[in-house]
């Protein structure tokens, strides 16, 4: 009977780790590992940095747990490194567990979007999100009625949409909107594929409380993606994109979005847009550009972390070292080393805009150093890094 309670507690709380964006840590008392639901960052630094302060937490907490037995988990959020953590106890048939929750930032005091696939929360938030973690064993009872359970999602959908602890102010929705459609938007002018497939996977798009008050969340929802549609259409033009190829595809997107039936049709319509416009910025840009250039333009783009050489590059496209550098030079009217800083320094462009730290960027983006990679970033920017997140950055 136990494991039929926990392994359906287990499944509740994988379902809360998705409506809820936090990463959920069950730990026995024994500090044993009894299911994580960890998002891992595509950033190695980043992922490392969370591993850690998630690690200093829960054994910050079983060190509670075990000079106090009755200990019920942290009154607080609790901050570890640069992060904030909750933890509460769950009793499971007499078992008593601890659920670990975090990283994820406070409102009322990080005002900025620091890591922008974390989340956000009100400290009033995390302790209605405490209450909703510890109430599960109570609804997991043989004599629950049929209609409160959601059987086609495995979750109970109306205690969570009752309890909704997902839930950021007006200003904040709206400045987290703002900062990814401005990535967004500097991808496709870019033809930045990978950065485009990122921001497919790590973005969700929020309907700020403000907009159009009274309305239904799907009509709000049309307003929004409708209006970045054609943001996303200007950004394609002014990436070298044609007109009126960009503008015809505006107007099926649009139509596409207009009669969409729900918002995750809507969303998903939003992510193929972004794609379809940055392909066609891609395209345009590489339209005078011979096979084997395209092929090690697009090699350069999804390996700039590594040391890339021009005889690594002429290997990939099954051409000799000398020949692949005549057509880069015809094609690109550069050199080879001239094409991997250009595309690491619009790579930048894109983690400046996320608010990463300079040197994190530059090991992100091949560079051995700061300084190598803020010389070439002011060499092909006119200015230092720095100032150029500054001026960028909402």
């Amino acid at each position: 009977m136990h494991g039929q309670i926990l392994s359906g507690y287990i499944d509740y709380i994988k379902n809360l780790n998705i409506l809820s964006k936090l990463d959920i840590v069950l730990l026995t008392e024994k500090g044993n590992v009894a299911a994580d639901f960890i998002k891992c960052s595509n950033h190695k630094f980043i992922q490392k940095r969370r591993n850690c302060s998630r690690q200093n937490f829960i054994d910050h907490v079983l060190a509670l747990a075990a000079k106090d037995p009755d200990f019920q988990g942290t009154e607080s959020p609790l901050l570890m490194g640069e992060y904030y953590f909750h933890a509460v106890s769950v009793n499971l048939q007499d078992e008593k567990y601890y659920l670990c929750i975090g990283p994820f930032y406070i409102v009322e005091v990080i005002s900025t979007m620091i890591e922008a696939d974390l989340p956000h929360y009100w400290l009033a938030d995390i302790k209605a999100a405490a209450v909703l973690f510890r109430s599960l064993p109570g609804i997991y009872n043989t004599q629950l009625p049929a209609p409160q359970r959601d059987t086609s999602h495995g979750i109970y959908r109306k205690e969570l949409e009752i309890r909704e602890i997902h839930r950021l102010n007006p200003t904040s929705q709206i400045r987290y909107n703002a900062m990814n459609e401005k990535i967004i938007r500097t991808a496709i002018a870019n033809g930045d594929i990978e950065i485009i497939k990122k921001y497919n996977y790590e973005f969700n798009y929020m309907i700020p409380d403000h907009m159009m008050s009274g309305e239904e969340p799907l009509k709000r929802a049309k307003h929004g993606i409708l209006s970045g549609n054609s943001v996303y259409c200007r950004a394609a033009e002014d990436g070298g994109a044609s007109s009126v190829t960009v503008r015809n595809i505006c107007a099926e997107y649009a139509a596409q979005m207009d009669h969409a039936g729900t918002i995750e049709q809507l969303i998903k319509l939003r992510e193929e847009a972004a794609l379809t416009y940055c392909r066609k910025v891609r395209e345009a840009k590489q339209e005078k550009y011979c096979v084997y250039v395209r092929r090690c333009v697009n090699w350069i783009e999804e390996n700039l972390a590594d040391d890339l050489t021009l005889s690594g590059a002429a290997q990939y496209c099954g051409i000799s070292y000398d020949y692949l550098s005549r057509l880069i030079k015809k094609d690109c009217g550069c050199s080879f080393s001239d094409l991997v800083h250009k595309s690491r320094c619009q790579a930048a462009t894109y983690y400046l805009q996320c608010g990463i730290e300079i040197w994190e960027i530059a090991e992100k983006c091949g560079y051995k150093s700061s300084s190598q990679f803020c010389h070439a970033f002011y060499k092909r920017y006119g200015m230092p890094p720095g100032r150029w997140q500054k001026e960028h950055m909402l």
